[in-house]
């Protein structure tokens, strides 16, 4: 991988003909914005992600355009875009507040994620849930240990 230059990273161009380096505009290094594509983003222009507009294609509009992916007009894609630390969270599956019951078949847990199983409620003092979503009276903590013999 080549390292990029500076000049023309900062100031858009570069006037060294000898220059070795990489000459990349940075709007090519930002993603494209999923939402836009699809006809609409929220953010507008302070959107982080590169909105790119396109013609849609009036064979497609129709129903059908006999180009496919080749054509050269934007066939809109109507499926929501999935954000994503919601897709996590899908992949996830039994993480949070409850459930696990197939947890072992799914794999490990992304980084970050707790299975629910290991976590002890502060309210309760039983296993499965969090001390938020906790269905049970408090109840208090039960003495262990040497404390428990001085108690």
């Amino acid at each position: 991988r080549m390292p990029e230059c500076l000049f023309f990273q900062y100031y858009g161009e570069c006037h060294n003909k000898e220059c070795t380096f990489l000459h990349t505009n940075p709007d090519e290094k930002v993603a494209e914005c999923p939402w836009y594509a699809r006809g609409f983003c929220k953010h507008g222009p302070r959107c982080r992600k590169r909105h790119t507009r396109r013609v849609p294609c009036p064979r497609y509009l129709a129903g059908f355009c006999p180009e496919g992916p080749n054509c050269e007009f934007a066939h809109p894609s109507f499926a929501l875009p999935l954000a994503p630390a919601a897709s996590r969270v899908a992949e996830a599956g039994s993480v949070g507040y409850g459930g696990g019951a197939h947890r072992a078949t799914t794999g490990p847990l992304p980084p970050g994620y707790r299975d629910v199983r290991s976590v002890t409620c502060y309210r309760c003092w039983q296993k499965g849930h969090y001390a938020n979503r906790c269905p049970n009276p408090r109840v208090q903590q039960p003495a262990q240990g040497v404390e428990a013999a001085f108690l």
